[in-house]
């Protein structure tokens, strides 16, 4: 599970820029997956701007909620350098999700941030015996 956060993280850094001496606003595209990598559609994510991505991370503005598209993607407005918390509350046989991301400014020409979010299975495993 770490490993993931610290891939999305990575993602967000490498995609988004390391000090850009420009802030400007762009788009954090987050992306639910199965545990089989396809798409989740039809699935709430909530992004909350907060402080930082330590346990105790209070909110900085309200949370926007919008539900992900076929292609399991949902896209979001969003302010150039900031902290995010990404929320998929446990639905349609996923576990909840939860994940911090730290932004960076946008460059100019390149304003659009990448996360893919991999969703557990809720519930106990099943094993089938012969």
């Amino acid at each position: 599970m770490k490993r993931i956060w610290i891939a999305a993280v990575l993602e967000i850094l490498l995609v988004a820029g390391l000090g850009s001496a420009q802030s400007a606003a762009g788009t954090l595209i987050v992306q639910l997956v199965e545990p089989g990598w396809l798409p989740v559609p039809n699935m709430t994510i909530r992004l909350t701007p907060v402080m930082n991505c330590t346990p105790g991370r209070r909110p900085t503005s309200s949370p926007i909620e919008k539900n992900t598209d076929k292609t399991g993607q949902a896209a979001f407005a969003v302010s150039g350098k900031s902290h995010y918390l990404i929320n998929v509350p446990k639905s349609a046989g996923f576990a909840a999700r939860s994940s911090c991301v730290q932004l960076f400014d946008f460059p100019p020409d390149f304003s659009t941030a990448y996360v893919q979010v991999r969703l557990n299975v809720a519930g106990p495993r099943v094993v089938v015996r012969e």
